[in-house]
């Protein structure tokens, strides 16, 4: 998990040093139509903390098995 959020901050960091980048710069995708390089950035980030997200989601399942049958109620989760 180290490595990934090293890469991550990599990224972040990529994007300050870049002189004057277009961000507004698009390619036409064949099915999604116009993507600037901001929304594909921007995009790109959102998609770790998604995958963040479901990894949250498989330990928190796992832990509701893990208890049962008591309650996880009362942990903010649902």
């Amino acid at each position: 998990m180290d490595n990934f959020f090293q890469e991550q901050l990599t990224s972040l960091e990529w994007r300050h040093v870049l002189a004057s980048p277009d961000w507004q710069a698009a390619h036409h995708h064949p099915k999604m139509g116009l993507i600037s390089a901001e929304l594909l950035l921007a995009n790109s980030f959102a998609h770790d903390l998604f995958h963040i997200r479901q990894t949250n989601d498989l330990h928190f399942a796992y832990l509701t098995q893990l208890v049962a049958p008591v309650s996880l109620g009362y942990s903010g989760w649902e």
